[in-house]
């Protein structure tokens, strides 16, 4: 009866060890899931460290006539292209991207409802699914997340529109949805940091 008591006292203080943690990882990990305003703060500083991810650090660069201030993740991009009218980034095995672009004429002027509906019925007319999650407009700028299924699983994407003077600028960011934790609120704080810079 002794030996099963032991037993049972060791497997307590197992599971006790194992509690703990658990319980250490988990306030790990949420001292690491930062907010969209925290991570404004750290793009203000110019870096940031996220789990799994290391540093990253921001650069900003002055794009147009406009002068739209496109915050983007300096050294990160596998792939950059950059045209008169567009930049485009994207990292190939991290599945993050971003893109800003000058369209030739002004864009329609939607209301929220409306360009979420124009959203999800132009990728229905390319056969997918959008699954729209969050309409956010600002003063200067307006932007929709939302999910689209893939090859490769969902994909979290932001799509924005700059209309501080005129309606003829937008842009995209997307990642993995399994990063819409890291990586989407990193996208996210970097289109609302720039509609604060407009």
């Amino acid at each position: 009866m002794e030996r099963l008591d032991e037993k049972i006292a060791a497997l307590e203080r197992v599971r006790r060890m194992e509690q703990k943690g658990e319980d250490k990882e988990n306030t790990d990990n949420d001292q690491l899931l930062l907010s969209v305003e925290e991570i404004r703060e750290k793009i203000q500083t110019g870096s940031i460290s996220l789990p799994e991810k290391g540093e990253l650090f921001f650069e900003t660069v002055i794009c147009f006539d406009e002068k739209i201030p496109l915050i983007f993740l300096d050294k990160f991009y596998t792939n950059c292209q950059e045209t008169e009218d567009a930049i485009m980034m994207v990292h190939n095995e991290k599945n993050v991207g971003q893109t800003l672009i000058h369209l030739p004429a002004e864009m329609e002027r939607l209301d929220m409802e409306e360009w979420g509906y124009q959203i999800k019925q132009g990728m229905k007319a390319n056969g997918f699914y959008a699954d729209i999650i969050k309409k956010k407009p600002l003063e200067n700028l307006d932007y929709i997340t939302y999910r689209v299924p893939s090859k490769k699983g969902w994909i979290y994407n932001i799509s924005y529109r700059i209309h501080k003077v005129d309606w003829r600028v937008i842009g995209g960011c997307n990642c993995m949805d399994q990063d819409r934790d890291t990586y989407g609120r990193l996208l996210e704080a970097m289109i609302q940091e720039m509609a604060q810079q407009l």
